[in-house]
This record gives C-alpha cells, structure tokens and sequence, in this order.
C-alpha cells in the first residue's frame, strides 16, 4: 500500500522560536543508513535555517562542527537570538562566522570542560553590548589560565551584568567586583519588583559584608521593589538582619524569603535562623515585613516564587 501525505496547512517551522541542535543530532544519530546521514543533516539544517525562520534561543552541542553561518538566510533566521546554550569546547569553524550575527544575546550558559576551550566565547562576551544573564557551568578540574580570562572578562563587564551564576569557586575576586554595582543596579533598574540573591557556597559568603550589603538594599532599592529572596550556605547574623530592618522603616512592607543550604543546615545555622522569629514578628507588627517564609520545615520555593506554595 502506498502511503499518502498531505501538505501541512501552516508553516509551522516559521513559528518554531527555540532551535535545539542537541535534540535534532540525537535524533540523526538513530537513521540506520549511515550513507544517509549527510544528506538528511543537509535537509534538515536548511528546513530549519531560512529567511523565513527566526529563532530567539539556539542550542549548539559539545564539538558541533557545521559551519551555520554559511547557510543562505542565517543572518535573518539568527537577528533575534537572545539565548544561546554551547559548550566552550564548541568547534573552532563554528563561532566566528556566528559572532558577526549574535547582535541581540542576552542570555548565555556556558559549559567548561577541563581543557581545549576555545577563545572565541571570550571574544562573543567581549563584543555582546546586551549581554545581562550568565550562567557559567563548569567541569569539578576546568581549565584554570581560561576560567582567569573569562573571569577578568566579566568583571569589564560588570555594570550590565545583572544575573550571574556560577558552579564552582571563581579564580579572581571578581565576584567581589560585581557587588561594588549593586547600588548602581538598584538606582539605574527603576522597574526592579524582586530580587533573588544566591549565596549557597561558602566562597560567596565571604564576600558579603552584611551590614553595609543591606544598607545599601534598604537606602537605594526602588520604590517598588520589596520581594527579597536570599539562597545563603550562611545566614547574617541577628544584627545585620534588624539594620536592614531599622533602615526599612517607611517603605512598603516586604516579603522576604530566607533559604538556608541544606548542606550547611547544622545545629548553629538552625539556631541562628529561629533567633530570627521573634525580630520578624516585631517586624511585622511595626509594619516593615508582611510575609516571611524559610525552608526550616523542609518546604521548596520556586526562583521567582513569592509567597509560599503549600
């Protein structure tokens, strides 16, 4: 029996705005005629790269080797890329000629092996004016002179930054660069409505100076901003805690989230966050917090999530 096929009735491929070549290998990888393979890519990387596609978050697998930027129509279809997924170990063919059309990324999560990572990631951070979300995935024995490049890298670019996160301890102290900004961010991002701080390793708590940290958050924060989460390996002590209080005095009550790491949730950090109780209660009754909410109970949050889910 002859099989029929019908001409689809959208061009569904135009609407597609997340292009995942991690999925599309995998998937070639199953043909079982491997002289095939070769034409079949050829298709399928040209069905999906055209003027008629545009793409706002691409995925490029460890060591890709296909030279995109060749492909008639990647300067439209790529225009919009605001996300880009890769490994640092991505094939020397590739990139370059990609670079000259990432003019819109705003987000990159960057995964970095232990050697033969390649410059020109460094090269894309350099030259992206948009660039304000990283995130830096790292292998536990990364390539120690690249992870110092891309570390001084970021810290140039640090008045944009305004989402990092890292999986493992920095080289340099640019970390501490990044929180010289916070009261810039905090002047300038007069739309801010929440803030999610993540300080779950040590190497991080140890640049955080409590006291004039939430000086800073209660004397600058914009007027609509009072959602605050901290992801912390160690919680402020009592004190920095009631200054932030005291200097909130006046501004709109707010919700306050504390997630103490599980890692380091020993008897003294437990102790130290039910100290917190009766300070946030007063704080309550006086009309500076409206809802507070931690992870003592065993209880998750969502990023973004502000009040609780039960």
């Amino acid at each position: 029996m002859n099989s029929s096929y019908e001409r689809p009735l959208f061009d569904y491929i135009s609407f597609c705005k997340h292009f995942n070549i991690n999925e599309i290998e995998r998937i070639i990888k199953t043909v079982d005629k491997k002289s095939k393979i070769k034409i079949i890519k050829d298709e399928i990387y040209n069905l999906f790269i055209n003027e008629n596609t545009k793409f706002t978050h691409l995925y490029i697998p460890y060591q890709f080797d296909r030279q995109l930027h060749l492909i008639p129509g990647v300067d439209k279809c790529f225009s919009e890329i605001r996300f880009l997924s890769c490994n640092a170990k991505i094939n020397l063919n590739v990139l370059p000629g990609l670079i000259e059309v990432f003019k819109s990324i705003r987000e990159l999560e960057l995964s970095i092996g232990a050697s033969n990572n390649k410059y020109e990631i460094i090269r894309l951070i350099k030259t992206s004016k948009n660039l304000v979300k990283i995130r830096l995935l790292n292998e536990y024995y990364s390539e120690r002179s690249y992870c110092k490049n891309l570390e001084q890298t970021l810290a140039n670019h640090a008045d944009n930054i305004l989402y990092l996160k890292l999986t493992k301890q920095p080289i340099t102290n640019f970390v501490f660069l990044l929180f010289l900004h916070l009261e810039k961010l905090l002047i300038n991002c007069k739309d801010l409505m929440g803030l999610y701080f993540n300080f779950d390793n040590s190497y991080l708590n140890t640049y955080v100076h409590w006291d004039n940290f939430f000086e800073t958050l209660a004397k600058s924060s914009p007027i609509n901003l009072f959602r605050f989460k901290f992801q912390l390996y160690e919680a402020p002590e009592l004190k920095s805690l009631k200054l932030f209080f005291d200097n909130w005095k006046g501004r709109h009550p707010m919700l306050l989230q504390i997630i103490q790491d599980k890692d380091n949730l020993n008897f003294h950090a437990i102790n130290t966050m039910r100290r917190y109780y009766d300070l946030i209660e007063k704080s309550k009754a006086e009309g500076i917090v409206k809802k507070y909410d931690d992870n003592l109970n065993g209880i998750t949050f969502k990023d973004f999530e502000w009040i609780q889910s039960k």
